[in-house]
């Protein structure tokens, strides 16, 4: 598979049910609407991805298939997140943030916004009274606790 191949299964196995759609995917990437576009054709025809309707029936969103999370097994950058957690968590925890510091100045320099995980945004909401556990305020929806894990392309930090 080709490296945009694997990113965009990655990406998807790591986004929350808003932003698993080709827009939040060609953002995520930083490639054009025609090359994710392709992409996307690409890992359905393999039986990777699935495309189904969204919320408002315009809108398309994009699901692992069962092929494509054991090709995700597979990965070979799993040996990387291995060797990772094997690093001194004194050690892991300077190196994450040197690396968080680094993307965040290639962020702002390009123009582009990061993506985090929906727990860690100001929109996110614990014990909220319109819903439990988890609220999103952007979206008005309640959240499951596995998105509340998942990144979120409109993600804005505390």
């Amino acid at each position: 598979m080709k490296p945009a191949q694997w990113e965009a299964l990655r990406y998807l196995a790591s986004a929350n049910r808003f932003s698993a759609t080709p827009g939040a995917l060609t953002q995520f990437l930083g490639s054009t609407k025609g090359t994710v576009s392709q992409t996307v054709i690409s890992l359905e025809k393999r039986g990777l991805v699935a495309k189904t309707a969204g919320d408002d029936k315009r809108s398309v969103r994009l699901t692992l298939t069962d092929a494509g999370v054991e090709m995700l097994m597979d990965d070979g950058l799993s040996k990387i997140y291995s060797g990772v957690g094997a690093i001194d968590p004194a050690i892991r925890t300077a190196i994450t943030a040197a690396l968080s510091r680094l993307v965040s100045a290639l962020l702002k320099s390009s123009g582009s916004r990061p993506f985090g995980v929906c727990q860690s945004c100001k929109h996110f909401a614990r014990h909220h009274a319109e819903a439990s556990p988890y609220f999103c305020r952007f979206f008005k929806q309640p959240l499951a606790a596995e998105d509340a894990q998942k990144i979120c392309v409109e993600q804005a930090p505390l």
